[in-house]
């Protein structure tokens, strides 16, 4: 009895799983079957709306067409013109381990070269800003950020591009970027060649003094003692005292003068030729400091660019700004999106 109750309990269980599986797996179908209704019956009743209200959408698009099309005609945006010029960086030298395109970016992306094009520009008065008011450089700069443009290309060159309501000053201020850009680096390089001019100057002018004073003391020894040349002099008198004594001829005035020359000698020899080997050393070291100098100078005076131009900039026949059908077809979306909104709000409304 107790097995088949047990085996009764078992199939009990069985059938009951079975039962609730089935009733989830229906109840699901169910929902599904209900949301795809739903979504049928909504999308159906949207599209009835569309088609009641379809005469007031094409009127808004229309009026939408219209009014973007005149809002955005030249007599309310000013058309702007654009003048691109594409440079390389040459004759330049990196500081660190940025590349000569990232360090020229940098270099034509400073403030001395923006002040400098919004003075020969005029640009307060371009774009109509009073440089007296609070947060004038604020909207200058603004300005430029807006119609100004640098940027690195994939060729490891820089595009320089500028936005102007005037074709011809786009290109000017181009092409006057390029010139203050050549000015920046020449000027830099100027003030590092002008430290090398200054240093190596005042480096020989010290050696100079130096020189001097060694050929004072030499000169000195030379008339005081008669020392001319330490090595030759050295050998010379040696033969000569030999010579002196074996012959016997010591008390006699070329003997005493050939001792006391190589009295002389043994005193300030080592002096003399140390002072010499000094005079040498610092006569090259005084050549080399010339040679420093000479290139410093050279590079000062040197007259080069350091921008090879890719592209010049040309002025422009036909305007980049703005671009009327990109208004034009939003300003359409947006109001037809806007009115759908507004559609659906009066519907909600009436079936409330």
């Amino acid at each position: 009895n107790d097995f088949w109750w047990s085996k009764k309990k078992n199939r009990l269980k069985k059938d009951t799983f079975k039962f609730n599986f089935k009733f989830k797996i229906d109840d699901f179908l169910n929902q599904y079957k209900y949301e795809i209704m739903e979504s049928y019956f909504s999308n159906k009743s949207f599209i009835k709306i569309l088609a009641k209200w379809k005469y007031h959408l094409l009127g808004i698009a229309i009026i939408a067409i219209i009014l973007s099309t005149i809002f955005s005609s030249a007599k309310f945006i000013k058309p702007k013109f654009k003048s691109v010029g594409v440079i390389y960086p040459i004759n330049i030298y990196t500081y660190s381990e940025e590349s000569e395109t990232e360090q020229m970016l940098q270099m034509i992306n400073s403030a001395d070269i923006r002040q400098k094009l919004i003075k020969d520009f005029n640009l307060y008065k371009h774009y109509n800003i009073d440089p007296k008011t609070k947060y004038a450089q604020t909207y200058i700069n603004a300005k430029l950020d807006d119609n100004v443009n640098f940027r690195k290309t994939e060729y490891e060159s820089v595009e320089i591009k500028v936005l102007d309501t005037d074709p011809k000053v786009a290109k000017n201020m181009v092409d006057s970027l390029i010139n203050y850009y050549n000015y920046k680096v020449a000027e830099l390089h100027k003030s590092k060649y002008k430290e090398v001019i200054n240093i190596a100057s005042q480096a020989m002018k010290e050696k100079s003094a130096y020189i001097d004073s060694l050929e004072k003391k030499i000169i000195n020894i030379r008339l005081k003692y008669g020392l001319i040349d330490f090595d030759i002099q050295a050998k010379e008198l040696s033969k000569g005292q030999v010579k002196v004594l074996t012959e016997g001829k010591a008390n006699n005035p070329q003997g005493k003068e050939v001792i006391k020359l190589v009295d002389n000698l043994k005193e300030k020899g080592e002096e003399l030729r140390s002072i010499n080997d000094y005079l040498i050393n610092n006569r090259k070291t005084y050549d080399s400091l010339q040679v420093v100098l000479d290139r410093a100078k050279a590079g000062f005076k040197k007259k080069i660019t350091y921008a090879q131009v890719v592209s010049h900039p040309i002025v422009a026949d036909k305007k980049s700004y703005p671009i009327r059908w990109i208004i034009v077809l939003f300003s359409t979306i947006g109001s037809v999106l806007m009115a759908i909104f507004v559609i659906a709000f009066i519907e909600s409304k009436r079936n409330n």
